[in-house]
């Protein structure tokens, strides 16, 4: 699939790509650019390779996801051998490294941290876990801090595995079970009120991001409340004999949250810098499609027959109607509802800890429950018709599979065989079959490098194409091209204003509808030369002097 990386490569990876380069010159981005709620930890990586190798090109570009994604595998295994057994790491990771083709995608290509998200969450649980097991110091707390932290400056994903591991944490708390207690017996009155209260602030927020409010402006708000509340948390715990005079002077829990937060801080100083520092502007936030009750069914029937399906492996890239892959499929159900059956029967106990918000001993499963269930529960929140592009959300769901597969496979122990013999046929077997054709089917010769090659040899500076066209071309031709997006808002402004200065204007449009469209807007089609390098239409103003 890397050596092939030109057939299916985007301009969501050019545009990592291009702020590698640009890290390497010394202008370094805190976010991807025209995102400002992705991180630039890939590119910096990718930067990192480029220098190792001296070079800069697709493969090297994707060795950093590549990199990333095999520590996110190290960290499972490690999860899994920790706090199960060798067998249960051995499975559960052997099902990581070779995930369902359609998540695949995801696993290898550079846009924008998603790799990078699946490590640190990882990590974030690994650390939270050995302090549960193992106690807690400040330096443990420090490294929960910063890696949480880090991982919600790389990606807004991170979320939800802060948001588990506060509450396992919280019903890991010696002081859980008062609370619990004292909550129980609040009026339904004041549940209603708060109730009210949670659910107004998520219309707000709704409404606030349907709007396309200054994404800058409400993170700005964010961090600016977590720092006031990290130190007024701070400040309260610190002077708490005078405040309650029968508290105890031996836990210091001010002095392990100064740690957190310290550590907090220092993983999101990017953005905090940013944030007061903007300087050049790299763009904003893209609207999201949030649900609507008109569009239920259309989400629930994505998510049955879409998503679900995808994560397993019965969607791919090529899916065919063939006896076999029916069977196969079959076969692949099969397995995976016997898994589901599994775990949910292991670990129901668990679950009903959770729902009924019991005083809890923190194990693995407590997790695996709850962040799965908050992936899933996200899925409706921004429906993308497109399978390949909506599943690109459910990739945490990596982590909570390896975990279930892991997990079962191990404990039967009795039909290991025969499991290794399905699994190889229907699971393994099958991915092998699916991704070989998909890379058979991606071409041996990169159109758009010989596209590059052509407008240098027409010392042509620049253009314009459709954006996804356009960031692959810049990067190939290492900017010695800018080619800026077309009819589409430029994710690095500086180029549009630069090809607006060209005194010849050039448009690369693929053969089709991005042709025919520009044909039919153009005055004058004879004022523009034509070049056509395989299914990519390349016009050239007439220099009329």
């Amino acid at each position: 699939m890397l050596t092939r990386w030109c057939g299916d490569f985007n301009s969501d990876e050019a545009i990592v790509g291009l702020m590698a380069k640009h890290i390497l010159e010394g202008h370094i981005p805190i976010f991807f650019y025209g995102q400002f709620y992705l991180g630039s930890l890939e590119a910096m990586i990718a930067a990192v390779i480029f220098w190792l190798f001296d070079d800069m090109n697709g493969l090297l570009l994707r060795l950093s996801p590549v990199t990333s994604y095999l520590a996110f595998v190290t960290v499972s295994f490690v999860w899994l051998d920790t706090w199960h057994n060798r067998s249960t790491a051995v499975w559960g990771s052997l099902f990581l490294a070779l995930p369902p083709a359609m998540l695949t995608v995801h696993t290898y290509g550079a846009n924008g941290g998603n790799a990078e998200m699946l490590f640190l969450g990882g990590l974030l649980f690994l650390l939270v876990q050995r302090g549960f097991t193992s106690g807690w110091s400040y330096g443990r707390v420090f490294s929960v801090g910063l890696v949480a932290g880090l991982a919600l400056w790389t990606h807004p994903l991170s979320v939800f595995y802060l948001f588990t591991v506060l509450v396992v944490w919280g019903l890991g708390s010696p002081q859980w079970p008062e609370w619990r207690s004292c909550l129980g017996h609040l009026s339904l009155l004041v549940w209603l009120i708060v109730g009210l209260g949670l659910t107004t602030l998520a219309l707000i927020a709704l409404i606030a991001f349907n709007l396309a409010i200054d994404v800058l402006y409400i993170q700005r708000l964010l961090i600016g409340a977590i720092l006031i509340t990290w130190i007024t948390v701070i400040t309260v715990l610190r002077w708490r004999k005078q405040l309650t005079p029968n508290a105890s002077s031996q836990s210091h829990a001010e002095l392990y949250l100064f740690w957190l937060g310290l550590g907090g801080i220092l993983g999101i100083a990017p953005m905090i810098y940013y944030f007061f520092n903007p300087g050049n502007s790299t763009g904003g936030v893209d609207n999201f499609n949030f649900i609507t009750w008109q569009r239920l069914p259309e989400l629930w029937q994505l998510h049955l027959f879409g998503i679900i399906p995808a994560l397993i492996g019965l969607r791919t890239h090529t899916d065919s109607a063939s006896w076999l892959m029916i069977l196969t499929k079959i076969g692949l159900a099969a397995v995976f509802v016997a898994i589901f059956l599994h775990f949910g029967k292991r670990y129901r106990q668990a679950l009903l800890d959770l729902l009924l918000l019991r005083p809890i001993t923190p194990q693995p499963e407590h997790y695996v429950w709850l962040l799965g269930s908050l992936i899933m529960g996200f899925g409706f929140v921004n429906g993308n018709n497109y399978v390949i592009e909506h599943i690109r959300y459910f990739l945490p769901m990596l982590f909570v599979l390896s975990g279930m597969v892991g997990l079962a496979l191990a404990h039967w122990q009795r039909f290991q065989p025969v499991l290794v013999i399905l699994l190889a046929v229907f699971i393994w077997g099958y991915y092998g079959v699916i991704n070989w054709q998909y890379y058979q089917s991606l071409p041996q010769v990169c159109s758009a490098q010989q596209v590059v090659d052509f407008l240098e040899s027409q010392q042509i500076k620049g253009g314009q194409a459709y954006y996804q066209n356009a960031y692959k071309l810049t990067f190939l031709s290492r900017e010695k091209l800018i080619i800026a997006p077309y009819r589409s808002r430029d994710r690095y402004e500086s180029y549009t204003h630069y090809v607006a200065t060209l005194p010849r204007q050039t448009y690369i449009l693929e053969a089709g509808s991005e042709t025919e469209q520009f044909l039919l807007e153009v005055g004058s089609p004879t004022a523009f030369t034509l070049k056509t390098i395989d299914n990519i239409n390349i016009f050239t103003a007439v220099d009329t002097q």
